[in-house]
């Protein structure tokens, strides 16, 4: 175990930032023990976490060629070649993880993430279904395939993904935002009232106005999309002003509540 003192300076002086000293004692314990996991995987995360991404992609395919079993540094290849936009070298990883573990929903989410990524919404809906086999209880799996279903007009099984990630208490801001576009493609005024209200609690934004027609509920989705445009959350603030837009292009109804 003499490479064992030289994997402890070379974290030492990691947490120091000093990284080229670090990185100095991790090779000098590579020329003892060139197959080492420990230290092979201390310089890829090293390389990961603060220097090119390359260097990282050389040491975990070191780890894989002395140690083909490794999952975690498969993985961790994967994620790195997502990063880089290499989708196909990812997709490689990823399933090479899979057939090892066909339950590690990290790989088989990332899977998912470039099959939308590529448009093939078939095989991330597929992925998807599976990993809630595995875990029924994702809730991020529940938005990616709620939002593929919104895409697809299909609003049952959108409005299905959405109530069942309110179910797990995760992501209510933009399930009940999903919801109200849902209801307003289903025609139900009073279903996007109540997620309006919902948002409206759960932000803590007081409700001062009886919504007698849809520019009232139009009104407060721009009270909404205000908030979050100062919390600076831009994605959840755009999609309050399209609903917005979708509201102040109907109609108005009067006794909507």
């Amino acid at each position: 175990n003499r490479w064992v003192p030289y994997l402890a300076l070379g974290k030492f002086y990691y947490d120091q930032k000093n990284f080229i000293r670090g990185e100095q004692f991790l090779n000098d314990g590579l020329k003892i023990d060139p197959q080492n996991k420990d230290l092979l995987y201390h310089l890829a995360e090293v390389y990961g976490n603060s220097g090119p991404p390359d260097k990282a992609l050389i040491y975990l395919k070191k780890i894989l060629a002395a140690h083909p079993e490794e999952i975690a540094a498969q993985y961790r290849l994967g994620l790195i070649f997502s990063q880089d936009n290499k989708l196909v070298d990812a997709i490689h990883s990823f399933k090479s993880v899979i057939e090892k573990d066909p339950r590690h929903t990290g790989a088989l989410f990332n899977l998912a993430l470039i099959y939308e990524k590529t448009g093939d919404s078939i095989q991330a809906k597929h992925v998807y279904d599976n990993i809630l086999e595995i875990d029924s209880e994702y809730a991020e799996v529940y938005v990616r395939l709620g939002c593929l279903y919104l895409k697809e007009a299909n609003y049952v099984k959108a409005k299905e993904c959405f109530v069942n990630t309110l179910t797990l208490n995760k992501y209510p801001a933009e399930s009940h935002l999903a919801l109200s576009k849902i209801f307003l493609s289903m025609n139900d005024l009073e279903g996007c009232v109540k997620s309006c209200n919902e948002l409206l609690k759960y932000l803590s934004l007081t409700r001062n106005v009886v919504i007698d027609c849809v520019t009232d509920l139009s009104n407060l989705y721009v009270k909404i999309g205000t908030h979050f445009k100062k919390q600076k959350v831009e994605t959840l603030a755009n999609y309050s002003f399209e609903i917005a837009d979708i509201l102040r292009s109907l109609t108005p109804k009067k006794n909507v509540v």
